[in-house]
């Protein structure tokens, strides 16, 4: 792993071969890290205690185009991913109902 992230060396390799299909294999996964990794072209996610028949599993899958993770894993970031989703519409709820008071306060004066 190159010093400074995980994902620091992606953009190398998107810059020498572009529309890489490229697998993170890692003892752990962080929900933010699947995320971003995401984002950056980055198409499955191997725990290293993967069995070999799984490997091949998961290259084949993504060299067809496809995402691949473990079903634990995928749960996990989904879960994350809609309780953050939930704290977003509680705070822009708030905001909007903040900035509604402060409308009708502004015409009454």
């Amino acid at each position: 792993m190159p010093e400074g992230g995980e994902l620091e060396i992606l953009p190398k390799i998107c810059a020498k071969s572009p529309g890489p299909k490229v697998l993170i294999l890692s003892a752990f996964f962080k929900d933010d890290l699947i995320v971003e990794a995401s984002q950056r072209s980055v198409k499955g996610y191997l725990p290293k205690t993967l069995m070999p028949g799984g490997v091949v599993k998961a290259t084949r899958a993504t060299y067809a185009g496809e995402l691949w993770a473990e079903r634990k894993v995928l749960t996990q970031t989904l879960e994350s991913l809609l309780r953050n989703v939930h704290g977003l519409h509680g705070l822009l709820s708030r905001i909007f109902n903040k900035l509604k008071v402060n409308r009708i306060v502004d015409h009454t004066a």
